[in-house]
């Protein structure tokens, strides 16, 4: 077939849009609007039976806490209500253990501490955000120091310290500098809550402290203005829910260590959703970049995927998706700055009656082409063009690959179809022979990370299968 004359537009935008596919989800709202590990948590929760139990996931000498674990789905469905049909959740998880001395030496840091987040977004008439950032200290006296620094901003004593013992001639600006960060930074206990639980009016959230945890919850509404609430009232009853639920939670020595499932919940007719991180797994990272790190980050499929049904005809434009991030900065002998080897895994899941073979062409269109233009372009368009080949991938039935380099940076991504799933593995390394090795760049790491996904695909569905029969 012959290209057409605005094949070369089309293919420009393909790049760019390649190029920020490490980035994130895409807005999987915004789409259907426009049309278009050896990890320890995971085997701290899946401990075979009759199996010796499995070391706990730690930090240092303190418990490992995974974030939405603290503030589940269900959870913040019952306390802030029903979210919309697109809604979907990230959070950002360790999955492995930090050795004590490194987690003292994390300590010495300016932040101190381990850092996750969960975060659910509505898609409701607010655009509300539900967030939870859990600060994870090397020690419950540490935890407590920080939250002490912030309670003691919000008396204000630090400004009226200064204001007493005057400053010199010219510096005057310290003091409105620490009424700002006072304001801003500073706490106070707020009546009908527990005296733990601080509000941080200069930023609309509230910031608890419970074993060696500082645990920040705010609830943002994003239509009409900037942020809300702006004041406690309105605000007290879901937050007192939900911080007995995170309490409770936090005490439970026994909780489940691993990352929520990346679905809110299985939905009838739709193949068995995956988790995201547990199919791009450390396994796949490590082949696909050469490198791997404990930290992850998931984003969901959307809370309704029957949503997307009524608002495409395609259906590689009904299929949802699930995602799991990865990310790791090697510092090389003799240079100052790190760079940065990243990955991305989604899953796709194809509308009921439809296979990954079935959509697979599909959402290469939609991945690479304007909705504008998803019409006028066929995959042998695109082979014919050089955007992307036909590789083999084992396990998978059909698999393309799109690779480009943009400024020292190698990007690719590949889709195959295997059974009733797509993949998509997305990966960028550091390019430049006299600092890294190369051996791996090209056609044969995205291929060799796609075949450990689509046989961890397999299965995890197998695992479904054999659940749902027992």
């Amino acid at each position: 077939m012959r290209m057409r004359s605005t094949t070369a537009a089309a293919l420009v935008l393909a790049l760019a849009l390649s190029i920020s596919g490490c980035g994130g989800n895409g807005g999987e709202k915004e789409q259907g609007a426009g049309e278009a590990p050896g990890t320890s948590a995971k085997k701290a929760a899946d401990g075979a039976e009759g199996e010796e139990e499995p070391e706990p996931l730690m930090l240092g000498t303190q418990r490992y806490v995974s974030p939405c674990r603290l503030l589940g789905p269900d959870e913040v469905t019952q306390i802030y209500g029903d979210p919309g049909p697109y809604a979907n959740f990230i959070q950002e998880v360790v999955e492995d253990s930090i050795p004590v001395a490194e987690m003292q030496a994390i300590g010495q840091t300016i932040g101190g501490r381990v850092r996750t987040v969960c975060r659910y977004s509505y898609d409701n008439a607010d655009e509300t955000s539900i967030s939870l950032e859990v600060e994870q200290f090397p020690s419950p006296a540490a935890a407590m120091d920080r939250w002490k620094r912030i309670k003691r901003l919000g008396t204000g004593i630090e400004s009226r310290q200064m204001e007493r013992e005057g400053t010199l001639p010219g510096l005057g600006f310290l003091i409105e500098w620490a009424k700002e960060n006072e304001a801003n930074a500073g706490g106070d206990p707020v009546q009908g809550l527990d005296p733990s639980i601080l509000f941080v009016a200069g930023k609309t959230h509230f910031t608890g402290v419970r074993n060696n945890l500082l645990l920040t919850l705010a609830r943002k509404d994003y239509a009409g203005v900037a942020f809300e609430p702006k004041e406690v009232r309105g605000a007290l009853s879901a937050t007192r829910q939900a911080f007995d639920t995170i309490y409770g939670h936090a005490d439970d020595a026994e909780l489940d260590q691993s990352a929520v499932p990346s679905y809110w919940e299985q939905v009838d007719g739709w193949p068995t959703f995956l988790d995201a991180c547990e199919v791009f797994d450390q396994e796949a990272m490590k082949v696909a970049t050469g490198h791997v790190d404990r930290e992850a980050e998931s984003s969901s499929v959307l809370r309704d995927p029957a949503a997307r049904l009524p608002r495409n005809s395609r259906p590689a434009f009904q299929a949802v998706f699930d995602t799991c991030r990865r990310a790791v900065r090697v510092k090389q002998p003799g240079q100052v700055l790190s760079r940065s080897w990243n990955g991305m895994g989604e899953v796709w899941y194809p509308p009921p009656g439809e296979t990954g073979e079935d959509i697979i062409d599909g959402v290469v269109l939609r991945k690479l082409l304007d909705p504008k233009n998803q019409d006028q372009y066929t995959i042998e368009d695109l082979i014919k063009g050089k955007v992307l080949r036909e590789v083999t991938v084992e396990g998978s039935e059909k698999a393309y690959i799109f690779e480009n380099r943009y400024r020292g940076l190698h990007f690719g991504w590949l889709l195959a179809s295997v059974g009733d799933y797509v993949l998509r593995l997305d990966a960028s390394r550091p390019s430049g022979k006299k600092t890294y090795d190369n051996s791996l760049m090209g056609e044969n790491y995205l291929v060799a990370g796609a075949e450990v996904m689509a046989a961890n695909i397999a299965e995890l569905a197998e695992e479904a299968g054999a659940d749902e029969e027992d």
